[in-house]
């Protein structure tokens, strides 16, 4: 699930999905988890276009792993604490196929990114 997607229904903004590890129960860049049940993932984001005067301020939000279905689909429980302008701090999603899937309707698409464009 680690990437960067597109919110297409939030000023079109960039959306960056990066792992976390666990560490004798709190959450760091440290010993990789054994499996996605145990996985937490962090997501930077920045305010779009439609959410003016905050445009390009960022915000962050941490996904939980809550379950993991027999074909590989990711259930997420979203803490949206850290993106204050949000009028619904939490939201479930689930992650299939390239795309999170949101509670509220929206859709974030994984991009496909070469690292020579990350320099």
């Amino acid at each position: 699930m680690d990437g960067y997607y597109h919110d297409p229904k939030h000023g079109h903004g960039l959306r960056r999905v990066r792992r976390r590890w666990a560490t004798k129960g709190t959450f760091g860049w440290g010993v990789p988890c054994y499996n996605d049940d145990d996985a937490s993932y962090e997501v930077i984001g920045v305010y779009g276009d439609d959410e003016a005067p905050h445009t390009h301020g960022k915000w962050t939000a941490r996904m939980t792993v809550r379950r993991v279905d027999a074909d590989g689909t990711l259930h997420l429980d979203v803490d949206f604490a850290g993106k204050p302008l949000k009028t619904t701090r939490w939201l479930t999603a689930r992650y299939q196929n390239r795309r999170i899937h949101w509670s509220d309707g929206n859709v974030w698409h994984k991009l496909y990114v070469h690292p020579s464009q990350l320099r």
